[in-house]
């Protein structure tokens, strides 16, 4: 059975994820054996240390802090407590326009900061971006509020959809709230349809951190609920 939510480019084969009809368990497998396929793709295609100095130190971070957790690491061990974050903050609150790329910068900024992650600005923030994604999956460089796109045209930054899945697939991890995970699953649906794209050595490792998020949520779920994958 194919898995059939991955087109040739899902931002503009629009998928309908609603009411979809569950398939069982050879569904689940086709699943995990194509996600399996793609990360062991990319783990064996990307060299972590030797892109360490093409990345940014706020994206090394989170790629250990993810790493961290996908290897069994404690929630609240990774989370330091700080109270400069104030003014970060104040930029959540009310934007008049909406950057995307600087918010990303923000949350990259503060991503290991209890008090920050669990804000309540900084909550409602993508609960209204996980909505608009949910409406037109896809997602803008610039929005004015309450999240309507300033050009509708701009909306192919892959980097954007890549640190906004491996977000996701981190919120998930450390909150246990199933939006997150739904999110992250349609957005590496989006990002796999992409993935011949992907060029750059960032690009792939930030694709497989998001891969290696969801799987582990995945499966730890199932094995919660007693599913076999």
């Amino acid at each position: 059975m194919a898995y059939k939510y991955i087109t040739d480019n899902n931002l503009e084969n629009r998928q309908n994820y609603m009411y979809s009809k569950f398939y069982g368990h050879e569904f689940l497998q086709e699943y995990r054996n194509m996600r399996s396929q793609y990360i062991e793709s990319l783990q064996a295609s990307i060299d972590l240390p030797a892109i360490k100095d093409s990345v940014s130190n706020e994206l090394m971070e989170l790629t250990v802090l993810a790493i961290s957790l996908v290897n069994g690491g404690e929630k609240d061990s990774i989370f330091v407590r700080c109270d400069d974050w104030q003014e970060d903050l104040e930029r959540f609150k009310t934007p008049d326009n909406i950057n995307l790329q600087e918010i990303f910068n923000i949350v990259l900024r503060n991503i290991n900061k209890q008090e920050f992650l669990y804000s309540k600005p900084v909550d409602e923030f993508f609960n209204s971006l996980i909505k608009s994604f949910e409406v037109r999956k896809k997602i803008y460089r610039n929005y004015y509020p309450p999240f309507k796109p300033v050009d509708d045209n701009d909306y192919k930054q892959l980097k954007d959809y890549l640190i906004f899945a491996c977000f996701m697939g981190f919120f998930y991890l450390i909150t246990d709230n199933l939006k997150y995970l739904n999110t992250l699953i349609k957005l590496n649906d989006t990002l796999l349809s992409l993935f011949n794209t992907l060029a750059l050595p960032e690009e792939k490792a930030l694709l497989m951190i998001s891969l290696l998020l969801e799987e582990k949520a995945v499966v730890d779920l199932c094995t919660e609920k007693k599913v076999e994958l």
